[in-house]
């Protein structure tokens, strides 16, 4: 906890009330505790410095797989092997989101 500084967390409160046919009331209340900054602490930083190699590969990958579709055009689609690899790819951009 700090009492003086910044905080890294910010809390999200919704309080919902329903009105039931029956004339009740029924309260919801949801509480969500948010970090605002992603990259505090220095294994925070070392999870940073992974992501962005994971991205360097993907683009790399994504270089690679054009460049080979360029160079043998038709072909490339008639290997089972060139779509997985067009898979592996989408399922990395996906995960990068």
């Amino acid at each position: 906890m700090h009492i003086l500084g910044v905080c890294n967390e910010c809390n999200l409160c919704r309080i919902a009330f329903e009105f039931g046919a029956t004339g009740g009331i029924m309260p919801k209340a949801n509480f969500h505790t948010v970090k605002l900054l992603r990259y505090v602490s220095a294994s925070d930083h070392y999870i940073m410095a992974c992501e962005f190699i994971f991205i360097l590969f993907i683009l790399y990958y994504i270089i690679e797989e054009m460049l080979e579709i360029r160079r043998i055009k038709m072909e490339y689609i008639k290997s089972i092997w060139n779509f997985l690899d067009i898979i592996v790819i989408m399922v990395s951009m996906i995960n990068t989101l």
